[in-house]
Parts: structure tokens; sequence; C-alpha cells
């Protein structure tokens, strides 16, 4: 009963800060894929990866599917089988192609300042990217 009553006033918090909702849901599932494609690898815990991880998920990503899906929203109006086929097409041509941009440069920015804060050294030079 008491995770029913937790559920529900996430759900309501949710639904009221829908952007801080989204960043949060974002840090968890990059976060949680991260620990999960690390286990599954059998690879020692590197939380500076899953940091990494979680910031491009919910400090990149949700912000900008967050903002693109109100505009697509704008565009196409409406809640029909036509106008839901007509969003998926438009946001798998421009968003997807975005989104994976976002993703991989954020791995290639972001792989330098973190690992300078964890204090591992990765052998960075300017032929190689330090993705651990």
């Amino acid at each position: 009963m008491i995770v029913r009553g937790v559920l529900q006033r996430c759900q309501v918090a949710f639904k009221r800060h829908s952007f801080v909702g989204s960043v949060l849901v974002y840090s968890g599932l990059y976060g949680g894929g991260d620990i999960a494609r690390q286990t599954i690898q059998r690879t020692p815990k590197d939380y500076v990866t899953t940091a990494r991880m979680a910031f491009i998920g919910g400090g990149c990503l949700a912000p900008f599917l967050y903002g693109w899906y109100k505009i697509l929203d704008r565009l196409l109006c409406g809640q029909t089988m036509h106008i839901l086929v007509k969003k998926v097409i438009v946001d798998q041509l421009v968003a997807s192609s975005m989104g994976i941009s976002i993703f991989y440069v954020g791995q290639f920015n972001f792989s330098v300042p973190f690992s300078a804060l964890c204090g591992q050294s990765c052998g960075y030079n300017k032929t190689t990217v330090c993705l651990h």
C-alpha cells in the first residue's frame, strides 16, 4: 500500500512538472542501461561512465526531445491514426538523426572531462577518444 501511495504522488508530480519528470526518466534509463551493459559484459563497474550516460540522457537528450515533441504536437494537431503516422514519420526523419548525433557528440565531448575528474588515465590524444 505504501508503494501505491508513492507511485501516485510521483505520477501527480510528473504531470505537474513534465520537463523535470522527463529529465529524471531519461537519466534513469540511460544510467540504468549503462549499468545493465556493464553487468552483461561482466566488466568492473565504472560509475564515471554511468554518470556520463545519465548526463547525456537527462541533460542533453531529454531537453531536446521535450522541446521537439512540443513543436511536433503544435505542427501536427490531432489524435487520428493518419496524424499519428505522420508524426512517427516526421519524428524518425528529423529527430532520430538529431538524437543519435547528440548521443555521439556527448560521448566524445564528455569523455575527457569525466575521465579528468575521476583521475583515470585514458591515453587521450588526437587520434583516440576516451570512452571508459
